[in-house]
């Protein structure tokens, strides 16, 4: 869950204080060290006029941002860094930051009256700008991330909370395979969900842990909220074969959804992982329960259901509670400046 990363000041007099949202965004030609409070001065100031905000566990390049600007400053290129902030117009002005995001195209109108566009993404984009040449993986999945991420990256990136599982022998990135791509797939392949901070940090959690308490609860009112609730067909089996080199046999493991109804028709899913001669049946148990898992996240997804602004949410970081279960933030998308949100939501399976 994001934090506010300024203090709220309550008014204690008959100061002004208000409820409407409020915009503010600064640019870098560098990535900043830090963001909020302790962020490096900026270049410049963007003139926000709208924009939209997403954040998709789903995809690579999870944070992307499109703001339209009443001009484009003096100084601003492709390739600098933004930064946006949101809070409340009078005694909150700044309240949550958005992450880091590297600008990444700038549409500029022609038109008397100016204006201008801009798109800008989180890390990730600047990570899979750089491709393996068939490359063999050695070391941990840290090792991986550190050195994809220092070989790039211009500031100096935190990758202590990436789990120091050992890369399968024999795993290779083949040529033109991206960076950040290439990380996120042994990362799935261990059984790791790997996560590019606010401030550019990299984190892993393991698929395995039970998912975190939920983060706010989202209730039924008078007027629906929109959006759809879809019930796919769920998998009752699956099956990972994990290879260990040509010397030594796979292994397969497997895993069963527990409590189907005798009349649902089976439904099996497989998949193939890398591993080697340290590879033991559990290990690849856990791969099959992971793998069923999160098909079985289908049984019922939430999509795109409108919700009270609620910047401080995080997909595939933060959990929460509608209809009594306990459901993963897939993805959001915010209006700004109005901060309307929607959500999709998947289930969280425990089992």
């Amino acid at each position: 869950m994001r934090q506010p990363a300024y203090p709220v000041v309550v008014p204690t007099d008959r100061g002004i204080a208000s409820g409407v949202p409020v915009v503010e965004a600064v640019f870098w030609q560098w990535q900043p060290q830090d963001i909020g409070p302790a962020a490096p001065d900026p270049v410049g100031v963007l003139p926000v006029v709208r924009g939209t905000y997403t954040d998709d566990a789903s995809r690579p390049v999870q944070h992307q941002i499109t703001l339209d600007l009443a001009y484009a400053p003096a100084g601003l290129a492709v390739g600098n860094w933004i930064q946006v902030t949101l809070g409340l117009r009078g005694r909150a002005p700044q309240i949550y930051v958005l992450p880091a995001m590297l600008v990444t195209e700038i549409r500029r109108n022609n038109a008397r009256q100016g204006g201008a566009t801009i798109s800008a993404s989180d890390p990730a984009e600047v990570l899979n700008g750089k491709a393996f040449y068939d490359t063999t993986l050695t070391g941990t999945l840290r090792d991986l991330v550190n050195g994809v991420v220092s070989g790039l990256m211009k500031r100096a990136t935190d990758v202590s909370g990436v789990p120091t599982i050992p890369v399968p022998q024999g795993t290779i990135a083949e040529f033109g395979e991206p960076y950040w791509d290439t990380c996120l797939k042994v990362a799935d392949a261990l059984g790791v969900v790997l996560h590019i901070a606010d401030n550019g940090d990299v984190t892993g959690r393991m698929r395995a842990d039970p998912p975190p308490q939920p983060v706010t609860t989202i209730e039924r009112v008078l007027v629906p909220p929109g959006g759809q609730l879809i019930a796919a067909r769920y998998p009752t089996d699956a099956v990972v074969m994990v290879s260990r080199g040509s010397d030594l046999a796979p292994i397969f493991g497997s895993a069963t959804t527990p409590g189907y109804p005798d009349w649902y028709a089976e439904h099996e899913v497989t998949e193939r992982r890398q591993g080697d001669g340290t590879t033991t049946q559990a290990t690849a148990n856990s791969l099959a329960r992971d793998l069923l898992n999160a098909r079985r996240g289908a049984e019922n997804v939430y999509e795109n259901v409108a919700i009270q602004p609620a910047p401080w949410l995080e997909s595939g970081i933060d959990t929460v509670s509608a209809d009594g279960e306990t459901l993963w933030v897939r993805a959001l998308s915010m209006d700004l400046p109005s901060m309307a949100m929607n959500v999709t939501l998947r289930k969280a399976i425990t089992e």
